[in-house]
């Protein structure tokens, strides 16, 4: 919220539920830039914007076990089903 405050736009419109949900699945989490760039559903202005506090909000969970599910991305409230 605090990057879209700064640039003056709707959180949702910087960064949609989905794709914040694309890089939360990552497994393991991303851990620089350029990995944030190989998730297809961010946009390049987005990891220029945005990347350098995913990566610090990802960095405690780079070494956490992730349930199979969650990063199959089965457990998604949002995911049709």
């Amino acid at each position: 919220d605090s990057a879209a405050e700064r640039l003056d736009m709707e959180s949702g419109v910087l960064c949609s539920r989905e794709r914040l949900e694309a890089v939360a699945r990552r497994n393991p989490p991303p851990a620089t830039r350029a990995e944030l760039v190989q998730i297809p559903e961010l946009r390049r202005w987005q990891v220029d914007v945005l990347g350098d506090d995913f990566l610090r909000v990802l960095a405690p969970y780079r070494h956490a076990k992730v349930p199979a599910a969650r990063a199959r991305g089965d457990d998604s409230p949002y995911k049709d089903g």
